[in-house]
C-alpha cells in the first residue's frame, strides 16, 4: 500500500502505539503472536480525541480508489496496559474481515449507529469468544457496560416511538442475551432481564423472536452471517437503509 495515503487523524507507528502491551501484557502477547499475522494489509494507527463519549477505540475501513485502508482509532496514544483487551478486540475484527465475514453498510451516514448495533450483535460475540482462549477477562469489561446500560434505562419511561429506534433497542437486547450466554452468566442477569421485560414488554417480545431467528440461522461462518443479515434487513424493512 502506498505511503502517500493521508488521513484526517494523526497516525503513529504500530510499535509505538502498542509497545507497552507487548512488553507487559501476557494475554496480549499470546494473542498478538497468533492473530496479528492473519490480518492482510497495512493497519494505520491513529488518534481521534473526538470519539463519542464512552468509546475509546474503533476500527474503520476507508475506501481510497481501489484500496481499502484499515484504521484503528484510539482516543489516547500510546495504549496503556488497561487497553489490552479493547485493542485485541479491534484487531480481531480485522481478522474477521480477512476471513470474509460480512458487515452491514449504510446508504446514509445518519444510520451508522443502527448498522453498528446489528454488526456488533454477532461479530462482537465471535471476536470475544476467540479472545477468551488467550485469557482476557471479558466479564469485568462487560459488567461495566451492563451497569451503564441499566443506569441509562432506569431513567427512560417508555421505549422509543420511532421504528428504527425500536429496532436499535431490539438489536441491543439480543446482543446482551447472547453475551450472557457466552459468559455463562445468564442466571446472574435474570433479574435485569425480568425488570426489562416487565418495563418494556413489547420490545422484549419482539427481541425474543429475533433471538430465536439468530440461533436458528447461526452466525459462526461468513455464509451464515450473510444470510442472517439479509433476513434481518428484510424482516425489519431496512432495505433502503442498510446493505450487506
Amino acid at each position: 500500500m502506498s505511503d502517500s495515503i493521508h488521513l484526517s487523524w494523526p497516525t503513529f507507528p504500530e510499535e509505538f502505539v502498542i509497545g507497552e502491551l507487548l512488553q507487559t501484557a501476557s494475554e496480549f502477547q499470546r494473542f498478538y503472536r497468533e492473530e496479528r499475522k492473519k490480518i492482510v494489509g497495512r493497519i494505520y494507527w491513529a488518534q481521534d480525541s473526538t470519539l463519542p463519549k464512552g468509546i475509546d477505540y474503533r476500527n474503520t475501513r476507508i475506501e481510497a480508489g481501489e484500496q481499502i485502508i484499515q484504521v484503528i482509532l484510539l482516543r489516547r496514544v500510546p495504549a496503556s496496559l488497561e487497553d489490552a483487551f479493547k485493542i485485541a478486540h479491534e484487531l480481531e475484527h480485522l481478522v474477521l474481515d480477512t476471513e470474509g465475514f460480512p458487515s452491514t453498510g449504510v446508504f446514509n451516514p445518519c444510520y451508522e449507529s443502527l448498522s453498528s448495533a446489528l454488526n456488533s450483535m454477532v461479530a462482537d460475540l465471535i471476536v470475544d469468544q476467540r479472545l477468551q482462549k488467550y485469557g482476557f477477562d471479558l466479564r469485568a469489561d462487560y459488567e461495566a457496560e451492563a451497569a451503564e446500560s441499566l443506569r441509562q434505562l432506569e431513567r427512560v419511561p417508555r421505549p422509543p416511538a420511532g421504528r428504527l429506534d425500536r429496532t436499535h433497542w431490539i438489536f441491543n437486547y439480543v446482543a446482551k442475551v447472547l453475551y450472557w450466554e457466552l459468559l455463562d452468566t445468564r442466571e446472574e442477569h435474570c433479574g435485569f432481564q425480568a425488570w426489562f421485560d416487565g418495563k418494556f414488554p413489547d420490545t422484549a417480545s419482539r427481541a425474543k423472536k429475533l433471538l430465536a431467528r439468530v440461533k436458528r440461522v447461526g452466525y459462526d461462518t461468513p455464509e451464515k452471517q450473510k444470510r442472517l443479515f439479509q433476513e434481518i434487513i428484510r424482516r425489519y424493512k431496512l432495505e433502503r437503509i442498510l446493505r450487506v
